[in-house]
């Protein structure tokens, strides 16, 4: 197991602010160090597994507030944005669609 070398600190911020990151660490399940040291940090790795937990979590946090259709909306541009990235890269439209469903969790029977 490895050990984190933490520290404890102690801050005065906006109202909103402590609000906020209440609701960010209620959100995502951490505690509060976890959620300030993903927001500071700007975590970067190499595992794509680990990325893609790292962008679901920023997900989370941007779009808290968000109505329902607001809510459609983001995650239709965000989609569009990644398949338009993949095919920027060199990813075909067939082979983007074959890898993306072969990613997608199993329908129910």
């Amino acid at each position: 197991m490895q050990v984190l070398n933490t520290v404890e600190i102690r801050a005065k911020v906006l109202r909103e602010t402590k609000e906020a990151l209440q609701g960010h660490k209620e959100r995502l399940g951490l505690t509060l160090g976890e959620v300030i040291d993903r927001m500071t940090l700007q975590c970067q790795t190499t595992d794509p597994g680990i990325a893609s937990v790292i962008l679901g979590e920023q997900l989370v946090l941007v779009t808290g507030e968000q109505t329902e259709e607001q809510m459609k909306e983001t995650m239709l541009l965000f989609t569009a944005l990644v398949k338009h990235s993949c095919l920027k890269i060199g990813m075909s439209e067939e082979e983007y669609n074959r890898e993306v469903n072969k990613r997608l969790p199993k329908k129910k029977k």
